[in-house]
């Protein structure tokens, strides 16, 4: 089954001027939300202030996000969880 997301951040490093990856590495960078899917289910928000969804921390299967290069570093440097690189599609 197909896992959609979209992160919503936020940090003191700037995006643009420094990229993807420094501005994932930066101490200062935060999860302010999730949205997620499985499929066809109903879009669920997760936010900070709750556990994480184990359901998608176990995730095996694909994962599909608009821009996936940046939401795979998120999940590895922000959130500590490794995702197999072939499974991120990115839909851009």
């Amino acid at each position: 089954m197909t896992l959609w997301l979209d992160f919503e951040t936020k940090s003191e490093c700037d995006l643009k001027l420094h990229g993807a990856y420094n501005y994932a590495r930066h101490p200062t960078t935060q999860v302010l939300c999730m949205a997620y899917a499985f499929g066809d289910e109903e879009v669920r928000l997760w936010t900070p202030l709750h556990p994480f969804p184990e359901r998608v921390a176990n995730h095996e299967g694909q994962i599909r996000a608009h821009n996936a290069a940046f939401d795979r570093l998120v999940f590895q440097h922000v959130l500590g969880l490794e995702f197999k690189l072939e499974q991120f599609y990115c839909t851009a």
